[in-house]
Parts: structure tokens; sequence; C-alpha cells
């Protein structure tokens, strides 16, 4: 009896062993940035924390997606723990590999440690997928400030995807299949047409959102993504079930869209006046609004959800999808 125990320990270790260390499919980077004003209330009044709600959907996903990898990075306020208030956790075939707490006062968002430890563990298939979910506050289009623990962090939409590139520095071309962007009003032509760049396709909001309010649970799906068609109807289901969270008992409007960014062309005139408006001695938080109202014309994105303000009157019913800084 104790020998076949015995066996039977071995070859399930054996098992556990493989299923870790085997390639995958797919592999997604999850970034969540977490900050001291990061709690709001919902309809019913009761206090949320939008930073450890985003870590339990990603801790779903790591925890249900076959075939997937998952780098889960938590970048927190300092605590009890000053120097350690970053987290890493890695994820293979729904088992935890690694999981430890690091300091990134040097590294500020520059994500070098982080991508350094990706491709040293990473076990994605030459022909596999990437994907990068982001959960934050508005990512600036104009560099400056983005953290009220780490003000020395400078932060915008180009400096990101600069630094996400470094999970796959060889590439010429575009690493992520899909970037999930959880945060108020990056639906920006600025925002595609950097993020054209590094992924295929982009779910943002065009409208502010609560904090962190994307649904991506559709990820534990990706075992079915085989096909660029597929991955687009996985893009639509994630704005969509967005849409829906958000609107669950919230009165507020709701907008997220959809960008297949190898069709989606940025007029090079809108890109200009974006140019001269970003080296201008402006603060670099900007006020939003539809770019339509502003006279600002852009192609349709491949999906638009928007669901107006269900009191205030007065409010747009409905909405071109892109938001536009003010003083373009």
């Amino acid at each position: 009896m104790r020998v076949r125990f015995l066996l039977l320990a071995f070859f399930l270790g054996v098992a556990f062993a493989s299923s870790a260390h085997a390639q995958v499919a797919h592999s997604l980077i999850f970034i969540i940035h977490e900050d001291s004003s990061m709690v709001y209330f919902d309809h019913s009044g009761t206090p949320q924390n939008a930073g450890e709600n985003s870590y339990e959907q990603a801790l779903q996903v790591a925890t249900g997606c076959e075939n997937c990898e998952v780098l889960l990075l938590r970048q927190s306020r300092p605590g009890l723990l000053p120097g350690l208030e970053a987290r890493l956790e890695f994820f293979r075939n729904r088992k935890k590999i690694e999981s430890f707490r690091y300091s990134r006062n040097v590294q500020g968002f520059d994500l070098q440690y982080e991508s350094a430890f990706y491709l040293k563990n990473s076990q994605l298939r030459s022909d596999g997928h990437r994907y990068l979910i982001y959960f934050g506050y508005f990512i600036p289009e104009k560099e400056g400030a983005y953290s009220a623990s780490f003000p020395w962090a400078k932060m915008s939409v180009e400096r990101l995807v600069k630094n996400i590139r470094q999970f796959d520095p060889q590439s010429a071309g575009k690493i992520f299949d899909l970037a999930v962007l959880s945060t108020c009003q990056n639906a920006t032509p600025w925002g595609v047409f950097q993020f054209q760049k590094v992924a295929r396709y982009l779910v943002a909001s065009s409208v502010p959102i609560p904090l962190q309010m994307m649904d991506v649970s559709r990820l534990q799906e990706l075992g079915r993504v085989q096909s660029g068609e597929a991955l687009q109807i996985l893009s639509s289901n994630i704005a969509r079930d967005s849409v829906q969270r958000m609107t669950g008992g919230s009165y507020s409007e709701v907008g997220v869209s959809v960008f297949d960014l190898e069709e989606v062309e940025i007029p090079t005139a809108i890109l200009s006046r974006y140019q001269s408006l970003l080296k201008g001695e402006v603060s670099p938080t900007f006020s939003y609004l539809d770019c339509e109202t502003l006279g600002v014309h852009l192609p349709a994105p491949s999906e638009s959800i928007f669901i107006p303000h269900r009191i205030l009157r007065g409010r747009p019913k409905t909405h071109s999808g892109w938001a536009c800084p003010k003083q373009i």
C-alpha cells in the first residue's frame, strides 16, 4: 500500500511539474495601479476598494484559464512594508509559480524589473498570443505625475506603450493581440495612435467610468480564441460585459469602444494638432469631451457602446466613441 502511495505521489508530482513548465498558447499581463484614493462607493453606498476588485478579477482569470500563463503586477501605495509596495505573482496553467514583494521606488513606471522577470520565465509558444490588461486612473496624454504616492514617477500613454514593449523587445511589430484599458477616457486619437504600435485590438472607455470597472472575466475563455475573428468577438464581449457591469445600479453615463488597430486611421491633421498641444506649456490634465462635439471627425470605432445619463437632463444621448481634449 505504501509503495502504491509513493508511486501515486511521484506521478502526481511529475504531472504537476510538467504542467508548470509546459509551453502555453496565451500569455496575459495584468498591471494594477493602486493608490491611496482607490476607494469608491457603489450604488448601495457601500465602500469598495477598486484595486482589490481588480485583483480579484485578475486572480479569477489566472486560476481559471487553461493553456495560459498570467503575470499579475500590483503597484500598491506605500504601507506597512516601505520599499516592498509592489507585488508580483506568476501563474501557469492555473497554478501559482511565483509570488513575492519588491520595491519599485527606482523603477517607477518603467517596468524594467517586471519585464526582465517575464522574459526569463515566460513559456509562451512562438505562435502564441499575448494580452495586456491595465487597471488604473486615466493615463495622461501629456507626460506628468501620475501617482500621489510616487509623484516623481512620470507617466503618459506614450511612455506606457514604450515600457510595455519591453515584454518582447526583439519584436519590431505588434506584441499584444489585445490591450484592455480599465481607465477613464483613454479612447482618444492619441491613445489609439500610440497603441497601434504594439497591439491589434484595443478596448477603452470614451467617457469617465467608475474606477477600474472593466469586466475581463471572458479572458478565461482564451482556449477558444484561435483566429482574428474570434479575437474580435472576444474584444466585443469584453466591451459589452463591461457596460453591463457599469450600468448595474448606476445612473452615470457609460461608454466603451473597441478599435481594430490595423484598420482605424487617425487623420494626419489631428495628430499634428495633438503634437502641438503636447509640446505646449499646459497642464498634463486636460478636460475631455466627445470628439464630435469639438468638431473633430474620426472614423467610427469597430464597436462603440454608449449608455446616456439616466437622470440629468440636457446630457448627450449619443457619443462618437472617441474622447478628445477641449484644447484640441
